[in-house]
């Protein structure tokens, strides 16, 4: 196996700690990792030679969503860019999670279509499994305390998830 470091970035070069990140083989295995206070991931890769789909999440930083080609370099730089707008990126593995600061979990399934299962959290105003959705679509969520979220789904599949969220907040107190 090669061990690769992703090193993750902010646009002034920066480093992003604690974000969370995945790196998928072409036949949807993938590896899981977080990066370090120097920004680095590291992640043993048992093959360097074809594309990978590699996604990360970090507070405070929009999601990133590339392809990379390891090839036989020792480490990748990511750059993630700072959000303006207090909006942040989610992963799950394991194919369910949840938004930070909201109550409540979340399932998306990617099957041919993609939906969302939501535990004791409206969707779009409304308690409803499934809500069908697109990729890039926003969604507005509600959780059982009545804090608010704005969600996207950037990448579904079987096994997981990465989702753009803005800062959840109280009941009413507009984006």
């Amino acid at each position: 196996m090669a061990e690769v470091t992703f090193m993750l970035r902010s646009c002034a070069g920066a480093p992003v700690a604690g974000a969370m990140l995945v790196a998928e083989y072409p036949n949807g295995t993938y590896r899981v990792g977080e990066s370090d206070a120097e920004g680095e991931c590291r992640i043993d890769l048992y093959r360097t030679d074809q594309p990978m789909r590699v996604l990360a999440a970090a507070e405070g930083c929009l999601p990133l969503h590339e392809t990379v080609v390891p090839d036989n370099a020792a480490a990748l730089e990511l750059v993630m860019e700072a959000s303006p707008d207090g909006r942040s990126g989610v992963l799950f593995t394991r194919s369910t999670g949840f938004i930070p600061g909201i109550e409540g979990r979340l399932n998306p399934i990617s099957d041919g279509r993609t939906y969302l299962y939501a535990d004791n959290i409206a969707v779009d105003g409304r308690v409803a499994n499934p809500v069908p959705f697109e990729i890039g679509q926003r969604m507005h969520l509600t959780d059982v305390y009545g804090v608010e979220t704005d969600i996207r789904f950037i990448a579904v599949t079987a096994q997981f998830s990465l989702i753009e969220y803005s800062e959840p907040r109280p009941y009413g107190e507009g984006p």
